[in-house]
């Protein structure tokens, strides 16, 4: 146990914040990756010491016991707080309206944050107003920054599609990210694009092989957007299926619980996230979280019946 909590705790240094402690550098310089987990499980499922002490130990989690069934809205806004606060407000709600409604046994959350400058920077001044092409619409202006063809770039050129790596500052970190742009030489090939790489996922891995070269000519658009989804099918079709099934999921050694008669298992699998690119660099967030329920709390009560007469009925005495 000890030799997996050192390897894992190795693992999740990888995102911790990442400080630039020069002080003679832009401020704007260097590069903030976090990786923050939480786990909130309902009072009457009590958490296992163990599993609290690897969640908290290895995994840095805020573990909270709460109020699922009595408490839903003001557990729903602590949630959301804690993905806001994980996320520098780039993300400010993350659970769908309907989550707490079915009383969940417990959540599970993670949190990724990014927000990284540019190695060298775009020239603001330079930004202007093309036409970009979208795969299923008209064409729309949109602004984009201009890369400096002065300067070698790192550049690939492959079947189908070419590919741009645009590096980032690592401040005094050893730790070098950057930001790769696959192209496809097709108006409408992206799909295509993402099923070669699904399909041939070592493509990818030579895709980051790069030569720095001399660009003719560099637009990037500078973008904004955010995208949430459920992901429990996309979960199923990787064969990850156990903690879904009823019948044989297994949280023992997370909670107290009888398996025989509660019948926990996983029911959500939920993701928001957004990215912001621009001329300084860029800025993102991400946030997972995954709801388990009971058999039993899964399907709403049966909802009342009603008998509103607002046509004309057939009226019988009866003794």
């Amino acid at each position: 146990m000890d030799d997996l909590k050192a390897k894992v705790s190795l693992m999740m240094s990888a995102g911790a914040p990442v400080e630039n402690t020069n002080t003679n550098t832009n401020p704007n310089e260097g590069l903030i990756l976090s990786s923050l987990n939480g786990v909130w499980i309902d009072q009457r499922f009590p958490m296992k010491p163990s599993f609290k002490e690897i969640a908290e130990t290895v995994f840095g989690a805020e573990t909270n016991a709460v109020d699922f069934v009595n408490e839903a809205e003001i557990v729903t806004n602590k949630v959301n707080l804690w993905a806001k606060n994980a996320t520098k407000g780039l993300i400010e709600k993350v659970l769908p309206p309907d989550t707490i409604d079915h009383k969940p046994v417990f959540i599970l959350a993670n949190a990724l944050y990014f927000k990284g400058a540019w190695l060298n920077a775009f020239d603001a001044k330079l930004t202007q107003h093309k036409y970009f092409y979208p795969h299923d619409g008209e064409p729309i202006q949109v602004p984009f920054m201009k890369g400096d063809t002065e300067e070698k770039h790192f550049y690939g050129c492959f079947k189908d599609f070419k590919v741009l790596k645009i590096p980032y500052h690592g401040g005094q970190d050893n730790r070098q990210f950057s930001l790769y742009v696959f192209l496809p030489n097709m108006i409408d090939g992206l799909q295509d694009l993402i099923q070669k790489f699904n399909s041939t996922p070592k493509l990818l891995d030579n895709c980051f092989k790069l030569k720095e070269v001399y660009l003719s000519k560099m637009l990037i658009p500078k973008f904004k957007f955010s995208y949430e989804f459920e992901a429990s099918e996309i979960i199923k079709h990787l064969e990850l299926t156990l903690a879904f099934d009823k019948m044989v999921a297994d949280f023992t050694e997370m909670i107290d619980y009888s398996p025989e008669s509660d019948k926990v298992f996983v029911s959500k699998f939920f993701q928001k996230s957004c990215i912001e690119v621009n001329e300084e660099g860029t800025e993102a967030a991400a946030v997972t979280c995954v709801s388990a329920c009971t058999f039993y709390s899964v399907s709403p009560p049966p909802p009342r019946p009603s008998f509103v007469a607002n046509h004309p009925p057939s009226i019988h005495l009866h003794g």
